[in-house]
């Protein structure tokens, strides 16, 4: 039969969750915080812009066309 952890086990454990989710809050408010800013939005599309200008049009041509094959389905 399995003993079933002492108090200070428990509160260990307990710490330790606390800690992680502390964490957690602390990563999600940064990234709140940065992305309701509109900067990345516009960096973002300054990119793409950039990227699918060194792709020859042919594979957006073949990109569109399997990407309606697969919503017909």
């Amino acid at each position: 039969m399995e003993r079933s952890p002492s108090p200070e086990d428990v509160r260990r454990q307990l710490e330790g969750r606390v800690e992680t989710v502390e964490a957690a809050r602390a990563r999600y408010a940064a990234l709140e915080s940065l992305l309701s800013g509109r900067k990345w939005q516009h960096r973002l599309r300054e990119q793409l812009a950039e990227a699918l200008s060194a792709v020859p049009a042919h594979h957006h041509i073949r990109f569109l066309q399997e990407r309606c094959r697969s919503a017909s389905r």
